[in-house]
């Protein structure tokens, strides 16, 4: 039977928050229902929230990190948004990735006029509309070949480059009703 709801004081909160041990289970005495998402008005980004997911995952500073297969990959959905990913002559290694066309002359310009290094989620990411926090984490989610069985979905690890980085993809999660939290 699901246990009636109460209001209780800090005072009596802190008194009762004891654990108690259900069969090799720790529960609190008390909980907090999970939010529904934020409703927040559209942003108007300058790197499409999917995108600066996947440069979150490929980026080291001002160079984006792809190897053949996964460029391939990413050209194809890169140029959904009406963008171009240009391969570099030579090793494509020690050379950035372009993104051009559309909106963003220079994937270098574009992540420099929103402050972006690659090891955090810029402020008016974290605050565009449900659709484009749920584009983002799509970003921050997709990899090369990457594919997630049924179960996998309902429980997903994501391992940040920074604690900045996950205390912002905790918050980002949270503010879409859904819970997450850092694991040590």
């Amino acid at each position: 039977a699901k246990p009636k709801a109460q209001t209780f004081t800090a005072v009596e909160v802190a008194e009762t928050i004891k654990y108690q041990r259900k069969k090799n289970l720790w529960l609190l005495n008390h909980a907090v229902p999970i939010t529904f998402p934020l409703q927040l008005k559209k942003q108007d980004l300058t790197i499409p929230p999917y995108l600066l997911g996947v440069l979150i995952n490929y980026t080291n500073g001002t160079t984006v990190k792809l190897t053949n297969e996964s460029f391939n990959y990413f050209e194809q959905k890169f140029s959904h948004y009406g963008y171009t990913l240009i391969h570099p002559e030579g090793d494509h290694r020690r050379q950035p990735f372009k993104l051009v066309q559309g909106q963003i002359p220079s994937l270098h310009m574009a992540m420099k006029e929103i402050g972006f290094s690659g090891n955090h989620i810029p402020p008016e990411y974290l605050r565009g509309s449900i659709q484009q926090r749920m584009e983002l984490i799509h970003g921050l989610l997709d990899q090369y070949d990457q594919r997630f069985t049924e179960k996998e979905l309902l429980e997903i690890s994501y391992k940040a480059k920074n604690i900045t980085l996950a205390r912002q993809i905790v918050e980002l999660v949270r503010s879409l009703g859904y819970p997450a939290y850092i694991r040590a």
